[in-house]
């Protein structure tokens, strides 16, 4: 009998023993459900966050996209004013012959009118061309304009005090000549300018002065502009074959 009680007891202990070990399993796997039940709700939060950022973002892009269509529509409905307000008239300039044997420059212009501010801009190339069997050298040119306070003209010409004579590729093709060229524009309306690099001109070769404009701010007088090439190899200034000639009524 005394046996038999202390196997029941044995039994026992053995149970509570079992007991334990599982409810210190089920412990285990209520952290574990706990735990992923935290990780399943982080990672909604997360889906959640990254699509509020990629819908806030797209958002910000269809926006920007908006902008640039409202701005590309402005600009497509000024360039229309513009077009509607801005004529350009051809010239009937004169033929230029190609003289054989000889050095000679001549004048490119159009004309550009802004109905809405009563301006004229001429658009001009000033071009020189040697068919003779000479090399000119230290070529300058000047460009002389009437009522020189009415006109501006402007071209890519360098200040010569800005010039780097180290370095002369670094500013543009032509340079003011003299140091007091803005008396000269001021008081006689002559632009005196210089190649920047090498101011020769061999034999079959030309030289053009481009993309320079003339803006006229009143149209109740008229406009010559003459343009003259100098050279040491040249006995007396050489007068291009036709002129910038207009007359406003």
């Amino acid at each position: 009998m005394g046996n038999l009680n202390e196997m029941n007891k044995q039994i026992l202990i053995h149970y509570k023993a079992e007991i334990t070990k599982y409810k210190n399993r089920l412990h285990e796997i209520q952290m574990q459900l706990q735990k992923e039940k935290t990780r399943t709700l982080f990672w909604e939060n997360k889906y959640k966050e990254v699509k509020f950022n990629q819908l806030d973002r797209l958002v910000g892009e269809i926006n920007k996209l908006k902008e640039k269509v409202m701005l590309l529509e402005v600009e497509l409905e000024e360039e229309r004013k513009i077009s509607s307000e801005i004529t350009i008239k051809p010239i009937h300039q004169p033929i230029i012959t190609r003289n054989k044997d000889t050095i000679y420059c001549y004048f490119n212009y159009t004309f550009i009118v802004s109905k809405e501010e009563s301006l004229i801009t001429i658009l001009a190339d000033f071009h020189i061309e040697n068919n003779s069997t000479l090399d000119y050298e230290d070529l300058i040119l000047c460009l002389k304009v009437t009522s020189p306070e009415k006109v501006s003209l402007s071209g890519k010409i360098s200040n010569p005090d800005l010039l780097d004579e180290n370095n002369p590729s670094q500013s543009g093709e032509w340079v003011f000549a003299t140091k007091d060229w803005k008396e000269k524009i001021r008081s006689e309306g002559e632009y005196w300018i210089r190649p920047t690099r090498i101011p020769n001109l061999k034999k079959n070769e030309s030289l053009s002065f481009k993309g320079w404009e003339i803006t006229i701010n009143q149209r109740s007088s008229k406009l010559t502009v003459d343009g003259f090439l100098y050279s040491s190899g040249l006995p007396s200034p050489l007068k291009a074959v036709n002129r910038i000639n207009l007359k406003f009524t």
